[in-house]
């Protein structure tokens, strides 16, 4: 498995989380709740959503230097491998 692989196979993973951290907070958000009022359920629910969502900005940013880094090595390694002195 390359490394872009890796980077496009751990976004994928964090995305669920983050999905299902959203959704979490909009079952609390939405839902009826009888031992905490509407206010703090809300509150509560808008967290977990906004958490969700920095968590996925956090996800996206993450991929980008994944895939830069990845990038960066394997043109190094081609770089190498051109300059091999079994070829000259």
């Amino acid at each position: 498995m390359n490394g872009q692989n890796k980077a496009a196979t751990a976004a994928v993973l964090r995305t669920v989380v983050a999905g299902y951290i959203f959704f979490l907070g909009w079952k609390i958000a939405a839902g009826e709740s009888e031992s905490m009022s509407s206010l703090t359920a809300r509150l509560i629910g808008g967290a977990f959503m906004l958490a969700a969502v920095c968590f996925g900005v956090y996800i996206f940013k993450r991929w980008q230097i994944d895939k830069a880094a990845q990038e960066s090595e394997e043109k190094e390694k081609e770089d190498a491998d051109s300059s091999d002195p079994e070829d000259l």
